[in-house]
């Protein structure tokens, strides 16, 4: 259950200390504040009534209004808004400093974060459209006296920035509860719960049948994703399909885990009921695997079958809408040659595509993971623009960040979109890891301790280098995993859990690394049976099946057991820290000049597969103490088992 101390606006007029000795009350009787910090709490709380009651009070706002003290969020432990005024359309949060004049990171993350909490995360904000506000008031500064540190500045938006209000602006607060009517179910709202956080198959779920029944508006209400956050693509996207005739192809790109699959989705599934035809095609088995699986659908399929019918079988393609996922990854020509002996004239997957038969107009969509090539021969976007060339008869939509690589080629064939970058990281929970990610992959220990400081709060990692602080050695015990899903799935959502491992880790010692549970000679799981794994089977503390890089790409897990197999790591080169690629039977296949490329796409998908927090498991060979010493170093918290 969720709390909070609710009076009602008109009594922030009465003496300040009879609210406080309420406030006091009620924190005691519910045990999350500290009699250390109450005194200086007690204080706050003065400067926090007495402002508003100066600035609400004869201002021709309702005096019912509810403000709630104290908030603790859903799920959130000691996650609490100073202040919030609840209308029966709208919520503003105000989070307080009643001292200084500098804004800095924590100040910023608080402020932006409830606001993203309220729209993504609050059951009853969701299901009633509530509109959010959030603000951070400098209560004791004018707005010219306001100094916001630089690292602020470059992280967040203007939209954020001007949400910044000293007492000389507070207006913009007033001006916003005029005309407002005070929330009537008070307690209702309070007592919601937290919206389940959706994985991409059910989000998927949801926007087809939303599709599918014409109810454009229901997108809006996805439980954990705002489809906000997506409109503006969609919306490009179809735009182009509906007004321009030809052959387009349309690149969409983004930061991992910002929904680039769920924009497939959504264009596979728009189109389907606009009655084009339209297919999804991908090369990652697993997610086929899956969202097959979930949405009982046979329009995502296999790159492998339109390669042979439409490139190699030279057919005749039909669809007028084609949507190509992790785009990416597909084959160079040298690839193609050497996986496709029996084809004569190889050429890469992107130059098949671009030259295969359409009839009539065409749309490709092509969804491009920057950073994402775990394997050998995968081109990347350099083979679209290299295919391209081939067919002047195609129009080219593409995002800004492509705009000049792609104009110095093609000229005015090509229009630019700031719409086709997807910049916000959904996966977790909103949460942008990939600086961290990038600074943990450039062994830059100061940026990685800046960046993790930055998202710890919200988005926790747990260093161990013991199998057994995480799993029950006793495996009649309940481990302190199942004892965590057990808890979550009392809240009403699917918690899942597993060990994922480089495919290029030697197979010989992964099993004892996992202190004899492997399931069977292999350490990865088939892509075949992917449906099972994030159906459940992924949880099995006795018999356990990695998830390896490609059968995770795409997907998520509430989660992950980053297990470092010892295929990369930190050494020490003449005092400086590099990462190092084992030479084993795995990394030896992988051509020399790629190598370093696919180790950091490996372990930068790895890394970026939750919807929250994660274990890095760090084995107890000598090999990766620097590694070790370095994710410590980084301010990593290692996990004691309790």
């Amino acid at each position: 259950m969720s709390y909070g101390k609710m009076i009602a606006l008109e009594r922030l007029g009465v003496d300040a200390s009879e609210i406080i000795e309420e406030l006091t009350e009620y924190v005691s009787s519910i045990g999350y504040k500290r009699q250390d910090n109450l005194e200086s709490q007690k204080r706050a709380w003065k400067k926090e009534i007495e402002f508003l009651a100066e600035a609400l009070l004869d201002s021709g706002i309702d005096g019912s209004v509810p403000v709630v003290f104290e908030y603790m969020l859903p799920n959130e432990n000691t996650e609490r808004p100073d202040v919030l005024l609840l209308c029966e359309d709208k919520v503003i949060s105000l989070e307080f400093k009643t001292s200084g004049n500098i804004v800095d990171m924590d100040y910023a993350m608080q402020y932006i974060g409830y606001k993203d909490y309220f729209e993504n995360y609050h059951q009853y904000d969701i299901e009633k459209e509530m509109q959010v506000e959030s603000y951070l008031v400098m209560s004791d500064a004018i707005q010219a006296e306001i100094v916001i540190e630089s690292d602020v500045k470059r992280k967040y938006s203007e939209e954020h920035l001007n949400a910044i209000i000293a007492k000389d602006q507070f207006g913009v607060v007033v001006n916003s509860l005029r005309n407002e009517r005070p929330m009537i179910n008070v307690e209702g709202w309070l007592d919601s719960k937290r919206a389940r956080s959706l994985k991409v198959w059910e989000t998927a779920s949801v926007i087809r049948e939303a599709l599918k029944n014409g109810d454009d508006d229901s997108l809006s209400r996805i439980s954990g994703i705002k489809y906000k956050y997506l409109r503006k693509t969609d919306e490009c996207i179809a735009d182009i399909i509906e007004n321009t005739t030809g052959k387009r192809i349309i690149f969409v790109s983004g930061v991992p885990g910002a929904g680039k699959t769920l924009i497939g989705m959504l264009t596979l599934f728009r189109n389907q009921s606009a009655h084009r035809g339209t297919r999804y095609y991908t090369g990652n088995g697993a997610l086929i695997n899956v969202l097959r699986s979930k949405l009982n659908t046979r329009d995502i399929s296999f790159l492998t079958g339109f390669r042979n019918e439409n490139i190699i079988g030279r057919k005749r393609c039909t669809d007028k809408v084609l949507i190509f996922d992790e785009a990416q990854r597909f084959w160079s020509a040298e690839q193609a040659a050497e996986n496709w002996k029996g084809n004569t004239n190889p050429v890469s997957d992107a130059e098949g595509i671009i030259n295969v038969d359409y009839e009539g107009d065409v749309t490709l969509v092509a969804l491009i993971g920057d950073g994402q090539r775990p394997m050998k021969g995968e081109a990347g976007i350099d083979a679209w623009i290299e295919a391209l060339k081939s067919d002047e008869s195609w129009q080219i939509h593409v995002t800004k960040e492509y705009g000049e690589r792609f104009e110095t080629e093609f000229g005015n064939r090509v229009k630019t979109y700031t719409e086709l970058f997807l910049d916000t990281s959904m996966r977790a929970e909103f949460i942008d890891t990939a600086p961290f990610v990038e600074a943990v992959l450039k062994a830059d220990l100061d940026m990685a301790r800046s960046e993790y400081v930055k998202i710890k709060d919200k988005s926790k990692i747990l260093l161990t280098r013991d199998f057994g602080s995480m799993y029950s050695e006793d495996i009649n015990k309940k481990s302190v995993l199942r004892k965590l899903k057990e808890h979550e799935e009392k809240f009403g959502r699917e918690y899942l859990f597993g060990v994922l491992c480089s495919a290029k880790a030697d197979d010989r010692k992964i099993d004892t690394y996992l202190a004899g549970r492997l399931n069977g000679k292999k350490k990865y799981q088939k892509n075949d049976l992917a449906g099972q794994w994030y159906s459940g089977e992924c949880c099995n503390e006795e018999s356990i099946r990695v998830a390896t890089e490609t059968f995770c790409q795409g997907l998520e897990i509430d989660l992950p057991i980053l297990l470092f197999g010892g295929d990369y790591y930190l050494e020490d080169k003449g005092g400086k820290l590099c990462w190092c690629i084992e030479d084993n039977c795995q990394t030896r296949r992988l051509p020399a000049d790629e190598r370093e490329t696919i180790m950091q796409d490996t372990y930068r998908i790895l890394m970026t597969r939750t919807t929250k927090n994660m274990f890095f498991y760090i084995p107890r060979n000598p090999k990766l103490d620097k590694t070790f010493e370095f994710m410590k170093a980084v301010g990593i918290e290692v996990w004691k088992k309790k």
